[in-house]
């Protein structure tokens, strides 16, 4: 884990498991738009390092407003960044952001 730090041009830091345990989360987003907006407050109050979101949508009628409501919310919170990791088809870096998608 340590030879990573410095992986593709960035620097990750080193955190113990204590940290680790308060500083990321794993969620669920269904088709229950209460619950979903729950879990985004969640994240938005919170100082998180890294989440990740489990598509759950589908299970159930009203998958649509469940899907526009992620959406809305990767998009107010991530629109203007660019992805520095996730690489085009043809392997060279993206850097359209999600509000030019």
């Amino acid at each position: 884990m340590q030879e990573g730090r410095t992986c593709c041009g960035l620097d990750y830091e080193v955190v113990s498991a204590n940290e680790i345990s308060e500083s990321l989360k794993f969620l669920k987003f269904n088709d229950i738009l209460t619950e979903n907006q729950e879990k985004i407050d969640y994240v938005s109050t919170h100082n998180l390092k890294f989440f990740n979101i489990n598509d759950e949508m589908g299970k159930s009628n009203g998958t649509s407003p469940a899907k526009l409501q992620l959406l809305d919310f990767f998009e107010q919170r991530f629109g203007n960044l660019t992805s520095k990791l996730e690489l085009s088809l043809k392997g060279t870096s993206n850097t359209t952001s999600l509000s030019e998608s």
